[in-house]
């Protein structure tokens, strides 16, 4: 292949025939690798039409057939300005891509530090205005993106004046600050927009300070608890305009013993240091410990005479708060939030069991949701009126469950990507299961994940599932497997690729049946309980072993200990881990698979 000219082929088909806006319409269905991939080298008009549109120009790494694709890029490497790697590709160097301006990293788990660290000391990071490392928060999973590249270099490279990065996100939670500080970190006068998971609140002052120009911040962190030292704080003069706050929500990971109050005080010190500047104001609470109704999120005079009033240009507020206390008197709670000052601004409280939130519901997950006719509010019209308060949703988490809610799910939730299940109420519904199945009302297409706790797939759940033609992932807390050789399994075996077991239940199943699951797996996740017997060690590691040997499509396989170890007993989810790897036989495993010791976790990948 020569110049552009002579790989344009003279084709004479109907599609080529068709009008710009119908073939922009027919490439909205397509990834943009498969559209450069099957249409550049047709003719010279899809040549144009694809150069001219820079969306269709954001490739995603790795690519197969890396020869051909060497060809193409060749041509419009330069023109390419935004990559999306989902594993790390040698084959395929970033110099291909002089013009590059953005680089999404989305991976199961995180780049090697030396394939992180050419991307960092490459000419072409230097002049990326926006980096994201993104992992997937939907999924419950142990902390796999935790510690696990050098975040030293990462941010001394973002934090630096030698760079143009306007933008950058980084999932993985950073390490504490106070106890490691970072040196080298410079004044970025370009970054404006920062995405962080911070290990400790107040370490994001040790950041922010050098960032002067920033407008956009979203934090991630555990509540600020206690603070004795000094107010680092007061001397802020960022014009920051938008602020999204989220604490970890702790109380539904695996960290179920922590009951420290959060420190209001400090939180309100905080946010008002941005008062004067800020239009946009998110704050979910939904990871705190809040014991009384009378705290700030669930007291409206409060709020607003404490807190929101002194932000002068506030149009935006977004609010998540969840009490721990057993008994909450709902009406008086809503009370607060019925006078002027909420009505003139037009924010709108919804409260459902112990949960509090402004509506429309700006956040991506519902909790202990039990039916939208238990949903009251400041002003029940909007309850009514808009279709759509309910739209931002992906996840959503049962208190109870029946069939009747999969009509309206569909309805109302139509981003919805995740359920979630502790308890099913289906005694009454399952006998007309068989009647509405078939029914498209009750098929939800979208839904690409569940999480099940306790109880058995087979006898509980199946209908569920079989109202899920795009199930995909599959997490599983204590949960029974279904019957050999049923229907549900050989389901399970053609949809399943994502799989995560929390749990020794999968472990002694595994022990009694010779029969392999999910023969489509290609991400295995297994999180173990700790128990007072040496043998559940051999047991742990003759599972590993066979997860390994005979998933042929297993590409990753990642073990763990669920942390609420080393509050029960004196060890740690690292000595149990190591309690496992003495019994493995690592020469023969990584004869096909790579292994990566990470503190609290283990990866086999491909």
């Amino acid at each position: 292949m020569g110049n552009n000219s002579t790989r344009i082929f003279k084709s004479h088909t109907w599609f080529e025939q068709l009008p710009t806006e119908i073939i922009l319409e027919i490439f909205d269905y397509l990834s943009c690798n498969d559209i450069i991939y099957t249409f550049f080298y047709l003719n010279e008009r899809l040549n144009k039409l694809i150069l001219q549109h820079q969306y269709y120009l954001s490739l995603e790494l790795p690519i197969s057939n890396s020869i051909f694709w060497k060809n193409i890029l060749s041509d419009i490497g330069s023109k390419i300005q935004s990559l999306k790697i989902i594993k790390y590709d040698s084959s395929i160097s970033l110099k291909l891509f002089p013009n590059l301006k953005s680089i999404i990293i989305s991976s199961s788990y995180n780049l090697a530090e030396e394939q992180l660290e050419s991307i960092l000391k490459s000419d072409q990071f230097k002049k990326l205005h926006s980096l994201k490392i993104k992992s997937n928060e939907l999924f419950f999973t142990p902390s796999f993106y935790d510690y696990s590249i050098n975040q030293d270099l990462l941010l001394q490279k973002i934090f630096n004046n030698e760079n143009s990065m306007n933008i950058f996100q980084y999932s993985s939670c950073i390490q504490s600050l106070s106890l490691k500080p970072i040196n080298n970190l410079k004044l970025n006068l370009n970054l404006h927009s920062l995405i962080l998971n911070l290990t400790q609140f107040m370490d994001l002052f040790s950041l922010i300070e050098y960032t002067p120009n920033l407008k956009y911040l979203n934090i991630k962190s555990i509540p600020p608890y206690a603070y004795h030292g000094q107010n680092q704080w007061l001397n802020n003069k960022i014009k920051l305009e938008q602020f999204y706050l989220t604490f970890n929500d702790t109380m539904y990971g695996t960290n179920r013993f922590s009951a420290r109050r959060i420190d209001f005080h400090q939180l309100i010190n905080v946010i008002t240091q941005f008062s004067s500047s800020l239009f946009c104001l998110s704050l979910n609470l939904i990871g705190c410990y809040i014991t009384s109704s009378n705290d700030l999120p669930f007291n409206g005079i409060q709020l607003q005479q404490q807190f929101l009033e002194l932000m002068i240009k506030l149009k935006q507020f977004h609010l998540y708060a969840v009490l721990t206390q057993d008994k909450i008197d709902l009406k008086r709670i809503l009370s607060t939030f019925q006078n002027k000052f909420w009505f003139d601004h037009n924010w709108i409280i919804g409260m459902h069991d112990k949960y509090l939130y402004t509506l429309p519901f700006h956040f991506d997950k519902l909790y202990n949701f039990i039916d939208f006719d238990h949903i009251y509010s400041n002003n029940s019209e909007i309850l009514i009126n808009n279709p759509k308060i309910w739209f931002n949703i992906k996840y959503i988490k049962f208190k109870t469950f029946n069939l009747d809610l999969l009509k309206l799910i569909k309805i109302y939730m139509p981003k919805l990507l995740v359920i979630s299940i502790d308890y099913f109420n289906d005694s009454e519904n399952i006998e007309d299961f068989h009647i509405i199945q078939h029914k498209t009302d009750t098929i939800l297409n979208r839904i690409t994940t569940i999480h099940l706790t306790c109880g058995s797939l087979e006898n509980e759940k199946q209908w569920l599932i079989n109202s899920l033609p795009n199930l995909k992932n599959l997490i599983l807390i204590h949960t029974e497997l279904p019957l050999l050789k049923s229907e549900l399994t050989l389901k399970l075996n053609e949809k399943i690729e994502r799989l995560v077991l929390d749990g020794n239940l999968i472990v002694e199943q595994f022990e009694k049946q010779n029969y392999i699951y999910f023969s489509n797996l290609q991400d295995l996740q297994l999180k173990f309980d700790w128990r007072f017997s040496t043998q559940i060690y051999d047991w742990y590691a003759d599972a590993i072993i066979k997860f390994l040997k005979y998933f042929k499509n297993l590409k990753t396989l990642t073990i763990s200990f669920n942390p609420f170890i080393a509050e029960l007993t004196r060890s740690t989810p690292e000595l149990e881990l190591k309690k496992i790897l003495v019994k493995l036989d690592k020469n023969e495993i990584e004869k096909t698979y790579e292994m990566k010791y990470l503190r609290e976790y283990v990866i086999f990948f491909k």
